[in-house]
C-alpha cells in the first residue's frame, strides 16, 4: 500500500523507524531531512525567496529530477533497520506568529513557554504528533485563519 504525507507526516515515519528514501519538496525541507538523515535522497522543487514566496522548478525538470533519484533511492535500498530514529521522549517546540496563541496553549498540561511565541512539550512522539494536529486546529480558530509558525 502506497501513503502520500506532508512533511510533519515525513519527519513522524522517520521518528517511529519508518524507511524513507525520498523527500521532495523546498530548499529548506530537503536541508532539514539531510541533516536528520543523509541517506535520504532529496530533490527540491522550489527555492524560498521569502516567507510567502518562492522560485518553483520547471515541472519537467523537477519531474525528471524526482524520477531520477527515486530509481537510484530504490535501486540503492537495503533491509537494514532504518538508521536514524528520533529520542522517545522528544521535545516538541513550536515558535507562534502570535503570542496570544502561545499563551493560550499553555493550558495544556504539559505544554510549557520557552518564550513569549514559543511552546514545548515533552513526550512519546505518537502523542507529540496528536498534540501537533490539536495546536494547529486550536491556533486556527483562535485566529480564525489557518496557523502558521
Amino acid at each position: 500500500m502506497r501513503h502520500q504525507f506532508g512533511e510533519i507526516g515525513l519527519l513522524y515515519a522517520t521518528a517511529i523507524g519508518a524507511r524513507v528514501v525520498l523527500l521532495t519538496g523546498d530548499d529548506a525541507a530537503c536541508a532539514e531531512m539531510s541533516d536528520w538523515d543523509p541517506a535520504v535522497a532529496t530533490v527540491p522543487v522550489k527555492y524560498a525567496c521569502d516567507r510567502f514566496a518562492a522560485k518553483l522548478r520547471p515541472v519537467a525538470e523537477a519531474r525528471e529530477a524526482i524520477e531520477a533519484a527515486a530509481q537510484a533511492a530504490i535501486s540503492q535500498l537495503d533491509t537494514s533497520p532504518s538508521p536514524r530514529h528520533a529520542p522517545n521522549p522528544a521535545t516538541l517546540a513550536v515558535r507562534w506568529q502570535s503570542s496570544s496563541v502561545a499563551a493560550a496553549l499553555i493550558g495544556i498540561p504539559g505544554v510549557t513557554l520557552r518564550d513569549s511565541r514559543t511552546i514545548q512539550v515533552t513526550g512519546e512522539i505518537p502523542t507529540l504528533y496528536q498534540l501537533l494536529y490539536v495546536f494547529f486546529r486550536f491556533a486556527a480558530s483562535l485566529t480564525n485563519q489557518p496557523p502558521y509558525c
